[in-house]
């Protein structure tokens, strides 16, 4: 498991990656905004470039998602396709649900309630 503590001018967020079925799944809590959206990106990068055959966020415990959040989904998205990867997205709070939705992009990724749900969907595709 690897822990990574973020505060920056107050803006406090957690990621912490776990591996369940060899799948890497980042947990993601606190708040994804311009101030933490770099070490976001980069835990999301780094567990991309081990090339994995899918990934989930896990993004139960944020409290606040903001467009650079969204931008960080999207390049995931992205980065998923090009390596032929699955990736899932566990949120169910409006937080995370209610940015997704209003801007469209929630039709673009595949959003669990459950991390055992998002990693059954992934071992199975």
């Amino acid at each position: 498991m690897v822990n990574n503590d973020f505060s920056t001018l107050g803006t406090q967020l957690t990621i912490t990656t776990t591996y369940e079925k060899s799948i890497p799944v980042v947990h993601v809590a606190g708040e994804v905004d311009c101030m933490t959206r770099p070490e976001f990106a980069e835990v999301v990068q780094e567990e991309f470039d081990e090339c994995p055959r899918g990934l989930v966020l896990d993004l139960l415990g944020v409290r606040f998602f903001g467009s650079d959040g969204l931008r960080v989904l999207l390049e995931a998205k992205q980065r998923a396709a090009q390596l032929h990867a699955g990736l899932c997205l566990v949120a169910d709070q409006e937080a995370v649900v209610k940015p997704l939705r209003i801007t469209g992009l929630a039709e673009f990724f595949d959003v669990r309630p459950t991390v055992p749900d998002a990693v059954r969907a992934l071992s199975a595709a």
